[in-house]
């Protein structure tokens, strides 16, 4: 059994007002995320229009 001394509860609490205190995204983490949502719909509208261009160019007879 273990118990919780002063400056072990002292630490956690200076850890976690820490943690609060931190930015949840900083200016370049939100780059990478306009950039990685840009990729992520740039694939997803490359793979539709791989699925339908064959049906499409079936039914248009192109």
């Amino acid at each position: 059994m273990t118990t919780s001394t002063s400056w072990q509860q002292d630490s956690t609490a200076i850890l976690k007002a820490r943690i609060d205190r931190l930015p949840l995204a900083t200016a370049t983490h939100k780059k990478w995320m306009v950039l990685l949502a840009f990729f992520f719909f740039d694939t997803l509208d490359a793979a539709m229009l791989g699925y339908t261009a064959p049906a499409l160019r079936a039914e248009r007879g192109l």
